[in-house]
């Protein structure tokens, strides 16, 4: 008799345990959908948009505009024809028709065929006012102009002075079409363009290469007043986005390692690498540890980030987005009980900082529960066995 009255003293604390919080790794599946609108002030307030991952979603996804090289600059053309700028140093040798010429006493000329000589001239710096000085024809004008051009200009000018002369112009070092490339990369330098134009990965190749994997490099390309940031495994895998660089172009190379976070009823709650260049939810799942059978609610597989309105207006269009408001919190949720939404996850990607969460399943809670009952009323019926046997 004792111990029915300690046994049902017991159950009268259920209402009490009931009613209290119990331990929990976060939300669950209902709290997400609920919490979703405060209704706590005078007017409902949407916290967030709920939207449930499938292959219309991947759709509109695949449509957002990315800050990308091609869609900055736009023109994919390689930079206009080579020519002479201030600074850059020029190799000029003149040709005379017949010996007894202009140039033929001086100590650098060669004779050839038919008696014609040519002289090879010291290598000249354009001056900061545009022109090289040749002997016998003066200051000519070489900034802003082809080597050809400049060749013209020297006959021209020396037409009169000697028998048919000729000239050839070469850039021995050109500093005006230079491209200067920083940051993580083996020997940052300004690398010379070549005349036929050089792409983005073909300058970072001429400075070394980088010194971290291709998925954690960002490459930040300024043009004039235009800079533009991106992942450098977009233009590796999308060759398009690997534009002509031009003269005056700055690159900088930054290495960002990306990760995101897994926590609540998975196999490994921690802060997980992104070490390939296309993570899918497929993939994060398996890395954060797959799902815990014993815990976790196959409906409630969440993922958290911030999107642009643009794209939360098509993904939910019923949530209300304040005016102005560029982004806008989103918790896209997959529900693994469908068999669809394991193809849709293979198709979903995780970006950089995201937020994957699997809340519990209802059952973990009434389990726990249990345990927290178990624990007050072994004691309970251990004392009642105690005192039945000492009677």
């Amino acid at each position: 008799m004792v111990r029915m009255r300690l046994l049902w003293s017991a159950l009268l604390l259920l209402p009490g345990l009931v009613a209290c919080t119990l331990p929990s790794a976060g939300p669950t599946y209902s709290d997400i959908k609920e919490q979703s609108v405060d209704q706590s002030g005078p007017a409902p307030v949407s916290n967030y948009a709920v939207v449930d991952i499938d292959g219309r979603v991947n759709g509109v996804l695949d449509q957002e505009e990315r800050d990308t090289p091609l869609r900055r600059f736009g023109d994919i053309r390689p930079p206009p024809s080579a020519v002479i700028g201030v600074g850059d140093v020029v190799a000029i040798t003149i040709w005379e028709a017949a010996s007894g010429g202009l140039f033929s006493n001086l100590p650098t000329s060669q004779s050839v065929a038919g008696g014609s000589r040519g002289v090879p001239l010291p290598d000249q710096m354009v001056g900061s006012n545009g022109t090289i000085t040749v002997p016998f024809a003066g200051n000519i004008r070489a900034a802003g102009l082809t080597p050809v051009a400049v060749q013209q200009k020297i006959v021209d000018a020396l037409n009169e002075k000697t028998s048919d002369p000729q000239a050839v112009v070469t850039i021995a070092k050109n500093v005006s079409r230079a491209v200067s490339v920083t940051g993580e990369v083996i020997a940052g330098s300004r690398v010379q363009l070549s005349p036929q134009g050089d792409r983005i990965l073909d300058v970072i190749a001429q400075a070394g290469g980088i010194r971290a994997p291709v998925f954690e490099m960002y490459v930040q390309l300024t043009r004039g007043s235009t800079t533009v940031r991106f992942p450098m495994s977009s233009i590796v895998l999308h060759p398009r986005e690997n534009i002509f660089v031009w003269p005056g172009d700055t690159l900088t190379l930054t290495r960002t390692p990306r990760t995101f976070t897994a926590f609540g009823a998975v196999g490994n709650n921690s802060l997980i690498s992104i070490d390939q260049d296309d993570l899918t939810l497929e993939i994060a799942m398996a890395k954060a540890g797959g799902l815990q059978d014993y815990r976790s609610d196959p409906r409630g597989v969440f993922l958290m980030r911030m999107e642009p309105a643009n794209i939360v207006g098509q993904l939910a269009p019923q949530y209300p987005i304040p005016v102005g408001q560029k982004l806008v919190p989103v918790i896209f949720r997959l529900d693994m009980q469908k068999p669809g939404s394991f193809f849709a996850a293979k198709e979903f990607p995780v970006k950089d900082k995201d937020i994957l969460y699997v809340s519990n399943a209802p059952l973990t809670n009434v389990q726990k529960f249990l345990g927290i009952i178990g624990s007050i009323t072994g004691p309970v019926f251990g004392g009642a066995s105690l005192y039945g046997l000492t009677k």
